[in-house]
C-alpha cells in the first residue's frame, strides 16, 4: 500500500469511510481539481471574484451543496457583499449542519450583522436628505445612550447600560417596535456626535430620522448627595424635533433599577401608551439586584461596541460571578466569546467548516473518477465491484470489498451503517 491516504468521518447514516488512495505513481488517475478546490484556492489568494464564480459554477451542477454555499458566503464577505453573504449562510443553516458548525455559523452571522449595522449607518449619513424626508415606521422607538453628568468615572459605563435596560423594558410593549441599541450606537459613531450633542432634541430627532424611528428616547443621569441617583428622560418626535414627553425619577443608588422602571412607566403614561397587566409585570422584572454586576455588564457593552469581544466576555463573566442569575450577562458572555473566536477564522477557514464532517455523496463522486464504475450515490450500499450486496447481506448492512483498479493501486472501502 502506498503512503498517500485520507480518512474522513461521515455524518448521517454513514459512520466511517477509510480510503487508502491510489498509488502516488499514477496521479493521472485522480479527478481533476473540483470547483470546491478552485474556490478554496481563490479564497486563499484573496481572489474573491474568482472564488465566487467557482462556487457559483459548482452550485449550478449541485444545487444546495452546503460546502459550496459556505465558500460562496466567504467570497461574498471578501467582496463586502454582506446581504448576499448573509443569505448564503442562512441557506447553510437551513441544511441543519452538525452542532459545532451551527455554533460557528451563529457567531459568524453575529459578526456579519455588526458589519451590516455599520454599513447601514454609513449609508444613512451619506443619504441623509432622502432618509430625512421618508416617513418613519409607525410606533418605532430608538433609545440613545444616556449622558452621565457626574464626575465619578466608575459610573460612566452606565450610559450604555441604562440605554440597554430601557430598550429591554420598552421591548416588552407589544404596540411598540424597538430598534436595537447597537444600531443607534453605530449611527452615533458614524455621525461623530459627542454625548453633549445628544442632549439636543434637534440632534436626537435627526438621529431618529436616519434610523427610521418615530420617536427617540434620550436622557441623562447623575449621582447626588446621600448616595442617590437621578435619571431624566425625554421622548422626542423625530418629524418635528419637539419633546413629546419628559419624566424624571430618583432613588437610592443601590435602587437604580427602581428609578429606571419608574422613568419608563412615566414616559409610557405621558405618551398615552396603554399597557396590559402582563406587559407591566415584564417591565417590572429586574435583570439583577446587584449594582456592581450591572456596572460590569455595562462595561461589557462598551467593550463590545469597540469590537473588543474577549474583553467584553470577561466583563460579562464578572457580572455573572457577582450575580449567577444575571441571565442577560450569561447570554452576552456566550455571544461575545463566540464572536471573539469567529473573528480569528479566515475566510478560507470558513469555507472548510464542513471538511471534518465529510459527505458520502462527495466521496462517492471522487471514487467514480478513479474507478470508472459509474456507481451512483443511490447505489452506495452495493459492493463497489458491481455485484450488489455481498451474499446474504442486507443492503443497509456492512459492505466491504478489495479490488485492483486498473493496476494503479489498491482501494480498501469500508462502509458501516448502524
Amino acid at each position: 500500500m502506498h503512503g498517500c491516504s485520507r480518512r474522513k468521518r461521515l455524518s448521517g447514516g454513514a459512520a466511517l469511510v477509510a480510503l487508502a488512495a491510489v498509488g502516488c505513481a499514477a496521479p493521472g488517475a485522480l479527478a481533476p481539481a473540483t470547483g470546491l478546490e478552485q474556490g478554496r484556492a481563490a479564497l486563499a489568494a484573496g481572489a474573491y471574484v474568482d472564488a465566487r464564480d467557482a462556487y457559483r459554477t459548482w452550485l449550478v451542477a449541485r444545487p444546495g451543496d452546503p460546502r459550496a454555499e459556505l465558500g460562496l458566503a466567504a467570497a461574498y464577505e471578501g467582496l463586502d457583499q454582506l446581504d448576499s453573504a448573509h443569505a448564503a449562510y442562512a441557506r447553510v443553516e437551513a441544511t441543519r449542519p452538525p452542532a459545532d458548525v451551527r455554533r460557528q455559523l451563529e457567531a459568524r452571522l453575529r459578526l456579519l450583522a455588526r458589519r451590516q449595522l455599520a454599513e447601514a449607518a454609513r449609508a444613512a449619513v451619506a443619504n441623509e436628505a432622502a432618509l430625512g424626508a421618508a416617513p418613519p415606521r409607525p410606533n418605532s422607538v430608538a433609545v440613545l445612550p444616556f449622558h452621565y453628568l457626574g464626575a465619578d468615572a466608575q459610573y460612566q459605563p452606565l450610559e450604555r447600560g441604562l440605554a440597554q435596560l430601557v430598550v429591554t423594558d420598552l421591548a416588552q410593549v407589544g404596540s411598540l417596535t424597538l430598534l436595537e441599541r447597537e444600531a443607534a450606537q453605530w449611527l452615533l459613531d458614524e455621525m461623530k456626535l459627542t454625548q453633549l450633542g445628544l442632549m439636543d432634541p434637534v440632534t436626537a430627532a435627526r438621529s431618529g430620522r436616519l434610523l427610521g424611528a418615530e420617536r427617540v428616547i434620550q436622557g441623562s443621569f447623575q449621582d447626588l448627595a446621600g448616595e442617590r441617583m437621578r435619571i431624566d428622560g425625554a421622548a422626542v418626535a423625530t418629524t418635528s424635533g419637539t419633546v413629546a414627553a419628559a419624566a424624571s425619577a430618583d432613588d437610592q443608588l443601590r435602587l437604580l433599577f427602581d428609578a429606571e422602571k419608574a422613568l419608563v412607566l412615566d414616559l409610557l403614561q405621558r405618551l398615552d401608551v396603554s399597557l396590559t397587566d402582563a406587559e407591566r409585570e415584564r417591565i417590572a422584572e429586574r435583570p439583577t439586584r446587584s449594582l456592581q454586576a450591572f456596572l460590569a455588564f455595562s462595561r461589557g457593552l462598551g467593550a463590545e461596541d469597540r469590537d473588543a469581544f474577549a474583553q467584553a466576555a470577561r466583563e460579562y463573566r464578572a457580572a455573572m460571578r457577582l450575580d449567577p442569575w444575571f441571565r442577560q450577562a450569561a447570554q452576552r458572555a456566550a455571544a461575545a466569546s463566540s464572536m471573539a473566536r469567529a473573528r480569528e477564522v479566515s475566510l478560507t477557514g470558513v469555507a472548510g467548516w464542513l471538511d471534518p464532517v465529510g459527505d458520502l455523496t462527495f466521496l462517492t463522486d471522487q471514487l467514480n473518477y478513479v474507478m470508472g464504475s459509474g456507481m451512483r450515490s443511490a447505489e452506495r450500499a452495493q459492493d463497489p465491484r458491481g455485484s450488489g450486496p455481498p451474499s446474504g447481506r442486507d443492503p443497509v448492512g456492512d459492505v466491504g470489498g478489495e479490488d485492483r483498479l486498473g493496476g494503479f493501486g489498491t482501494f480498501l472501502i469500508l462502509i458501516r451503517r448502524p
